[in-house]
């Protein structure tokens, strides 16, 4: 994603969102929905409330009073990926949108996404976009200013 421009990733977050939506939406278009996929739905929006603060996949699992094995298998059985791959999916196309803001450094926007340590959002980033954080805020500014 070296080369993307910020409407070709807003783009991105877009077809991630709408994607989201279609599994919930999937889910309602049956009459009367099981209760694991009412688990689920509600999971869906808890994740799209709260992605921001530091929740993973158990202290979801605890304030839904699950197991963290059930929500893994709700997301193997009602979503195109696993709990983790969307919580860090949502968490950085969040922090990709803030860093086109020079408003926060990166340090407080790792904290905004729900990252506790800043390296390893720095490393994850980097894992995901290609570039680190600091790279993807100075390609983007220099496009806007092209």
């Amino acid at each position: 994603m070296h080369d993307e421009s910020v409407p070709q990733f807003r783009s991105a977050l877009v077809e991630t969102i709408l994607t989201l939506v279609r599994e919930i939406l999937s889910l309602d278009s049956e009459k009367k929905l099981s209760a694991s996929q009412l688990t689920f739905r509600e999971i869906m929006f808890y994740l799209h409330r709260h992605y921001p603060d530091p929740i993973n996949r158990e202290s979801v699992a605890a304030n839904f009073d699950v197991s963290p094995s059930y929500i893994s298998r709700l997301f193997n059985k009602y979503s195109s990926c696993s709990f983790s791959k969307l919580l860090q999916k949502m968490r950085l196309n969040h922090a990709a949108t803030l860093l086109t803001n020079e408003k926060y450094t990166v340090s407080e926007i790792s904290e905004m996404c729900g990252y506790s340590y800043p390296t390893f959002f720095n490393n994850t980033f980097k894992q995901y976009f290609g570039m680190s954080p600091q790279k993807y805020r100075l390609a983007q500014h220099s496009m806007r200013e092209a």
